[in-house]
């Protein structure tokens, strides 16, 4: 899993490269993207085979083609970025939000007259690449929806209105996944009012800001080329397309930040971004001030080197919660787990998982039905919704026995069934 993610993150920062080097013609300004996309501390972190990677890749040379599309009116360049487009999303669902910048990039930036047909050209390439994705729903699930965004939708209740109303579940659905009964004001304004202080706390209480600090000299180039005209036409035209589409995955991110929550890898698919902006708006900066283009790139990637070795270090010395052998222990073989982070539990005990639901026991039941669940998996005290605080303070209720019960690890053996008394004879 770790090579497959280090050459996908070395073929991403090679096609960064030859990308950056035909806009700017400067081998050291090109090479100085190079180094930053290797010693992100967020790419370093995500070449543990997380699906992060792959969603960056994707995303990348789905962006990159729809810039060429756009600048060089090329239909098939439009079917290739929905093509990788889709890849992404089948690679992790939060690749969707690159389908919403290629639909706004071929009605606002495609050529009069054409643009339904560029978004049909885009929506056959997704389609395409989604198959496998579909294939393996089919095969495993006997349904063509995509399982990780329909449990998703059900955690976090999106189905309430977002503007007004007395909402008694959050739209965001970690902040936290209800709000008190009394709540009426706004989602956006419950957003504002939780997610500062949980971005705040991620990026200085945590030490996150380390994997932040791309941002900085991103946002300083985006304000360039929006204040500065002159700026503008510098650039390639090709570039300025790119930069404008990284914008847009900026605010996608923000989104994404607040619909799910603020983790420094789930902003893994903007680094690309933030160095490509960089190296194209900052060259052209050090050129305007009689300096070699590559002056300000080098300047930035430097300073990332030594901010990768801590976050190695730190990484090396994070030991695994003791928890995860102690339930591949007591758990059958054959065990289908609920839990809050079935990636994590199946990674670390070999068992099959299935993502807790955060809507009603009706639901927990059926969705248990219907992918066999056997045990539920709590690690941590982190089940991350009130429906379960009673199962973290050790009191199991009907059709849940107890198998293992302390403060960090809560095991259950499901026996109940919607519809029925039991699953299987209870104890």
């Amino acid at each position: 899993m770790v090579l497959a993610a280090s050459l996908c993150k070395s073929a991403l920062a090679l096609i960064c490269v030859c990308a950056l080097l035909a806009w700017t013609r400067s081998k050291l300004a090109s090479a100085s993207g190079f180094i930053m996309l290797l010693s992100s501390p967020s790419m370093t972190h995500v070449t543990n085979g997380l699906s992060d990677i792959y969603l960056t890749f994707w995303v990348t040379v789905s962006a990159l083609c729809l810039a060429y599309a756009t600048a060089k009116r090329h239909r098939l360049l439009f079917f290739a970025s929905g093509l990788a487009c889709g890849l992404a999303i089948g690679s992790k669902p939060s690749g969707v939000i690159m389908l919403g910048v290629i639909t706004f990039c071929v009605i606002v930036k495609g050529w009069r007259g054409q643009a339904w047909r560029n978004m049909v050209v885009s929506a056959c390439g997704a389609l395409l690449g989604l198959l496998p994705q579909i294939a393996h729903n089919l095969h495993h699930h006997d349904t063509l929806g995509f399982l990780p965004v329909a449990i998703a939708r059900v955690r976090a209740g999106l189905a309430i209105s977002f503007f007004g109303g007395n909402h008694h579940r959050a739209f965001f659905s970690n902040i936290p996944f209800e709000l008190p009964p009394d709540h009426a004001d706004w989602p956006a304004l419950a957003m504002a009012r939780e997610m500062v202080p949980i971005w705040l706390k991620a990026m200085f209480v945590k030490g996150e800001v380390i994997e932040f600090i791309l941002l900085i000299p991103f946002l300083g180039a985006l304000v360039l080329v929006l204040a500065a005209p002159r700026m503008r036409q510098l650039v390639h035209p090709v570039a300025r397309k790119m930069i404008g589409i990284s914008a847009l995955m900026l605010g996608a991110g923000l989104a994404m930040s607040m619909i799910i929550h603020l983790e420094a890898r789930y902003w893994n698919f903007l680094v690309p971004f933030t160095v490509i902006t960089m190296v194209l708006v900052w060259s052209k900066v050090s050129e305007m001030v009689g300096a070699p283009a590559a002056v300000l790139p080098l300047l930035f990637a430097l300073m990332l080197l030594p901010l990768v070795l801590v976050r190695i270090e730190a990484g090396a010395v994070r030991q695994l919660p003791p928890e995860y052998d102690k339930a591949a222990s007591i758990l059958p073989k054959d065990a289908v787990l609920y839990t809050s982070e079935p990636w994590e539990v199946a990674f670390h005990t070999r068992r099959h998982t299935v993502a807790l639901p955060y809507s009603n026991m009706a639901e927990f039941w059926t969705l248990a039905d219907r992918f066999d669940v056997t045990h539920i998996v709590i690690i941590s005290g982190d089940a991350r919704h009130r429906m379960y605080d009673e199962l973290e303070r050790g009191h199991f209720p009907a059709g849940i026995e107890k198998i293992h019960y302390s403060k960090r690890l809560v095991i259950g053996a499901l026996r109940g069934s919607l519809g029925s008394a039991t699953r299987a004879d209870a104890p």
